[in-house]
């Protein structure tokens, strides 16, 4: 299926979540999953006997943490749990660091290998979740009350997802929220010197670099410094004015630069 095909449907996050959970319903750890010793008794048994969406955070983020061989058994237990890693996504408990909390799925390429309803439930889940970041009001990510969109861009090219997705859907998405998260993304970049704001991107996976390479393309061009513009000009508050003229003024020399 085309990457504008499975975008163009992509549903609001409840929706998304409630489709993964129904089209990874047939997988089940069938009373045991793979772990090593780093995940204690207790938190395997409450992650072979909680249900799915009951399942606390701390003992997804101990098999989260856990290392272990890809495998069939592993791809399979990956699966069943990927419909709360996204709900808890979602509510903004995600289990470990962000940007990590689904590195374990680059191993299933899915987008190549999986059947066509399950690799489009998890581009669905990706572009849901970056429709609900982009909604969330800026205070919020200062305050690290919840992860910005760099973070979740991060997180998806750690998973190998698609990241060109979910920057066509902020492309899509002419609010004033998501604006000013370009507008905070930029503002935490170093243009100059080619890098985003978040050091997650850098130093453990080459394709991960070239997806931020990626991003910093799409923020320092000429229609971001537009929208940043456009934006402050609009802006009648005077912090968030601020933010999208410095936004716009970093964007603009970059170009000038060539």
């Amino acid at each position: 299926m085309r990457d504008q095909e499975r975008m163009a449907t992509a549903p609001d996050i409840d929706a998304a979540i409630d489709n993964a959970y129904r089209v990874f319903a047939r997988y089940r750890l069938r009373g045991r999953i793979m772990v090593l010793s780093s995940v204690s008794p207790e938190h395997e048994q409450a992650l072979v006997k909680t249900p799915l969406c009951d399942l606390p955070r701390e003992p997804l983020r101990a098999y989260t943490d856990s290392a272990h061989d890809w495998n069939t058994k592993v791809e399979e237990d990956l699966k069943y749990l990927l419909p709360r890693y996204f709900e808890l996504i979602a509510l903004g408990c995600f289990p470990r660091d962000l940007e990590l909390a689904l590195r374990r799925l680059s191993h299933a390429n899915y987008r190549d290998t999986w059947r066509d309803e399950e690799a489009k439930a998890v581009d669905d889940a990706f572009v849901a979740l970056m429709r609900l970041t982009l909604e969330q009001p800026l205070g919020d990510v200062r305050a690290l009350l919840y992860h910005s969109a760099e973070d979740l861009l991060c997180m998806v090219a750690y998973a190998g997802g698609d990241v060109g997705m979910l920057l066509s859907a902020w492309d899509d998405d002419r609010s004033r929220s998501a604006t000013l998260h370009l507008a905070h993304t930029v503002s935490e970049a170093n243009l100059p010197e080619g890098r985003l704001g978040n050091g997650m991107w850098y130093g453990l996976e080459g394709r991960v670099v070239a997806e931020a390479e990626r991003v910093l393309h799409w923020i320092g061009r000429e229609e971001s410094r537009e929208r940043l513009e456009r934006a402050c000009l609009a802006e009648a508050d005077d912090e968030m004015a601020g933010l999208l003229s410095l936004a716009e003024a970093i964007v603009a020399d970059h170009l000038s630069r060539g």
